[in-house]
């Protein structure tokens, strides 16, 4: 099959696939050394749909569980990983737990 270029810069579109595991493995690799202040909704997007990599996905950016959907962000689990993450990080002082969800002060 012949295809035809515009140009010869023209090298048409590409299509990644992303999975829920790459997700982990990008805020890993994000975090390192790094406190993260914001994550792509698109990253959000395949978390919410995994509760597994999302619950893991908090220890290496506590700040990803304010973007997540109230199902998780209500879930008693979810809340005592975001704060032991808050705490491992030193940023507990940031963090008003008494309410639920959670929320930044």
């Amino acid at each position: 099959m012949h295809m035809k270029y515009k140009n010869k810069y023209d090298i048409g579109d590409k299509v990644k696939l992303l999975q829920s595991e790459d997700v982990l493995n990008i805020i890993k690799t994000m975090s390192t050394n790094t406190w993260i202040n914001d994550v792509p909704d698109l990253l959000i997007e395949l978390l919410n749909d995994n509760y597994n990599i999302a619950l893991e996905s908090i220890k290496y950016a506590p700040i990803i569980y304010f973007k997540l959907s109230i199902q998780f962000k209500n879930d008693n689990k979810m809340i005592r990983e975001t704060i032991k993450a808050f705490k491992k990080h030193k940023r507990i002082n940031e963090l008003s737990i008494k309410l639920k969800p959670l929320s930044l002060k």
